[in-house]
């Protein structure tokens, strides 16, 4: 959707999608399946508050509604676990008010990241 001039099969995407909503702990949270190439996907102390934002933002971006049992889930994770953190990484932090913002402009959580 987000591509100008390129198109993805709705097949290949939904088995993405599918592959990793099955990645998703019972939390909300998305833990990695490897070690990242870049260390800021940690986010803090090592948590999941970055990738999951990131994994969220990017289920998001694909087309799949914020009401998703998956994503709800998430966001879920994010406002619970990640906003009260004592995380002051401002990529997380701009990542968490994108992913957020994207979801549900205006809710009380997205306001008190930015």
């Amino acid at each position: 959707d987000g591509l100008i001039g390129m198109s993805i099969d709705e097949r290949v995407q939904q088995e993405a999608i599918d592959f990793i909503v099955s990645k998703q702990n019972a939390d909300g949270s998305f833990p990695p399946v490897c070690q990242p190439l870049h260390k800021e996907m940690q986010g803090c102390s090592g948590g999941h508050c970055t990738l999951t934002a990131y994994i969220t933002l990017a289920l998001l971006e694909a087309g799949v509604p914020a009401q998703n049992k998956s994503v709800r889930s998430a966001l879920d994770y994010l406002t619970s676990n990640c906003i009260t953190s004592n995380c002051n990484s401002p990529y997380t932090l701009a990542l968490l008010a994108y992913t957020l913002t994207k979801a549900d402009v205006g809710s009380p959580a997205t306001q008190q990241v930015l």
